[in-house]
This record gives structure tokens, sequence and C-alpha cells, in this order.
């Protein structure tokens, strides 16, 4: 009906700087559960010949010891940030140039949007939640494919039009106040918290 109104998932509106971007370099910033598959991101990301190579894992779980333990060997490449606050957060989003995320099962990605509001090339798993959230502006990976032929993918993408589409479809900045006027209605009488009396 016209009196329901949907809001995706709203982020504040990311930046894209190509000034800051580290080439080579990949962020997976995720809950550390079973379902996310890190493993299989961080293997198939060691199997890049790539000697600049710089992996940055950002998220808590209870994965985070066991998969420590299991990279301790590549400590030069992989850099395991624990949790982190979202300003700190937001500086690895303007730095990856990659954002990879190869879970089984996702909602709305607000790590997904948020990487793509700031011009990370995605390379996430294929599934429609990623689809209907990333479109045309990410490189989708199914459990068997190529990873390197993947990330040769995302070099075609345009970072800058990756951080437009996301900023211009999920920033709170993007909605107009008179949405926002229809969420906080208090009354029938269209009385809003947004009026002033």
């Amino acid at each position: 009906t016209k009196k329901i109104i949907i809001f995706p998932n709203l982020i504040k509106q990311g930046k894209y700087d190509p000034n800051i971007k580290k080439k080579d370099t990949f962020l997976i910033s995720s809950r550390l559960i079973k379902r996310k598959n890190i493993d299989l991101a961080l293997d198939n990301l060691l199997n890049v010949k790539n000697k600049n190579l710089q992996v940055f894992i950002i998220g808590d779980g209870p994965e985070l010891e066991r998969l420590k333990s299991k990279y301790k060997a590549n400590k030069s490449k992989i850099t395991f940030l624990g949790y982190l606050k979202n300003n700190d957060i937001n500086n690895y989003y303007a730095l990856a140039e990659f954002f990879v995320n190869l879970s089984d099962s996702e909602g709305m990605s607000n790590s997904l949007i948020e990487a793509m509001s700031f011009g990370c090339k995605c390379i996430v798993s294929d599934i429609l939640e990623n689809y209907y959230t990333a479109e045309n502006h990410a490189i989708y990976y199914d459990k068997g494919d190529e990873f390197v032929l993947k990330i040769k993918e995302s070099l075609k993408l345009n970072p800058k039009e990756i951080s437009d589409y996301a900023n211009s479809r999920f920033s709170i900045y993007s909605f107009e106040s008179n949405q926002l006027r229809e969420l906080y209605k208090i009354d029938n009488n269209n009385t809003s918290c947004w009026e002033r009396k």
C-alpha cells in the first residue's frame, strides 16, 4: 500500500579518493563465523602470485583465534585487525583497492555497501542478495571459480562509478526529507517530529 515505506540498509556517505587507494590491497570486513568462508577467501588470495599483496581482516567472532593461528606463517601479507570502530573501518575502506566477501549467505550486506561507497572493487559470493545490492558494480564468485580471473575481471570496474552508485542508492543523504517525514509521523493528523511548533 502507499502507507508502507521500505528503507534499505543506509550508510553514511563514503568517498572515493584515488590518491588514498593502495594497489594490491584487499579488505575483508565481517563477523568471523564459519558461513562467512574467511578461509576460502584467504586461501584464494594466498594463491595469487603477487609479492605486493596485502590483506586486512576487520572483525571479531568465534573464528578469530583459529584463523590467526592457521595463517600465522603469512603475517607479512595478512593482518588481523579485530574489532574496529566505524571511523577506523572507513580508513581501511578508503585505502583498499579490493573488497572480498565469499559468504554462503547474506541479507543486505552493510560491509559490501560501505566498501562500494569508498570505491572498492568488490569480489563477492554469487548469491541473489549480493546481486540485488551491487548489481553490475561487483564481480561474482562461485566456489570452484578461478579467483585470479575474478581479480582480473574486477580491474575493469570503475571505482568512481561504484562509489557514486552506492552513495546514490544507500547513503542516508540520498533520501529526500519527505520520505523521512513519512517515517517519523507520530499521529493521524500528520504531525511530524520534523515540524517546528
